[in-house]
């Protein structure tokens, strides 16, 4: 192989950047680090002046910013759809604006869509922004498009949780991820149960009384033998009771990776194809 023809190959297979950093952030007061794929390859954006589209990937409960790219094949995803993902860090706040603790919520639903404009070439368009994620981050991805449909026109959530006062952990599941008593007291203080208010279908009512044609499209899947699935069922039958248009797939899978990886794949072929 000719040093010409070496080089030519390489520069092919050279399509995204990734990229682990901190930022400075306002609404927590403090650097927080997040990581970003980024589309990079000539051929693969032909258009430099052409602004990228934008995924915001949410962590679930025991997760932290870098286990979408440990644990799924997002960056070959965002190769095949140009697209720019970022998967921010939130620790276990459930995406709120916490009592005792920092305020996430104002954080990932209002700063970060902002200072990733201003550091990536990504689009203004809210029609170019997805925001998605896994369990509880399908709960603040639900969150943050109910409450900001402006910003978000795109969401998905996979294995959510849309009503965290029912959730119940079994020995197995607090082994893995803790119980969520401590949590809760630093997110509302020394009330212990989380309020009906905060649930995913409080939300939906919210937005829909005030402006249905403001609902973002929605994306939701959940395996038949995750815990959570009963909430995920019932949430598709409300949104179908309202005629909130909305894609609801379920297919054999439990509370895993496996089952997350197949998602945000058909979730990008749904919104960007």
């Amino acid at each position: 192989m000719s040093a010409e023809t070496f080089e030519e190959n390489e520069i092919k297979e050279i399509i995204m950047a990734f990229f682990t950093g901190n930022i400075r952030s306002k609404a927590l007061k403090m650097d927080t680090q997040f990581q970003v794929i980024v589309p990079q390859d000539g051929k693969f954006c032909p258009d430099p002046d052409k602004p990228a589209k934008l995924l915001i990937l949410l962590h679930g409960l025991s997760d932290n910013a870098s286990c979408w790219s440990r644990y799924t094949a997002i960056e070959r995803y965002a190769e095949k759809h140009n697209i720019l993902v970022a998967m921010p860090e939130v620790q276990r706040s459930f995406y709120w604006n916490m009592k005792y603790g920092l305020h996430y919520e104002d954080y990932i639903g209002q700063e970060l869509p902002e200072l990733l404009r201003k550091l990536f070439h990504v689009s203004e368009n809210p029609e170019d922004v997805i925001i998605a994620g896994l369990s509880m981050g399908g709960y603040g991805a639900l969150r943050c498009a109910l409450k900001y449909p402006e910003t978000f026109r795109s969401c998905a959530s996979f294995s959510g949780v849309l009503w965290p006062m029912e959730v119940k952990f079994d020995a197995y599941q607090i082994a893995q991820s803790g119980s969520m008593e401590d949590d809760v007291k630093a997110i509302f203080g020394e009330n212990e149960i989380i309020p009906e208010e905060f649930s995913i279908p409080t939300l939906v009512d919210e937005l829909y009384k005030k402006d249905i044609k403001s609902f973002p499209r929605l994306f939701l899947t959940c395996g038949t033998n995750d815990f959570l699935s009963e909430q995920n069922q019932r949430f598709h039958a409300l949104l179908e009771e309202k005629q909130i248009p909305h894609s609801f797939c379920q297919w054999e899978g439990i509370h895993e990776w496996s089952f997350w990886d197949k998602s945000v794949e058909q979730m990008l072929k749904l919104f960007l194809e």
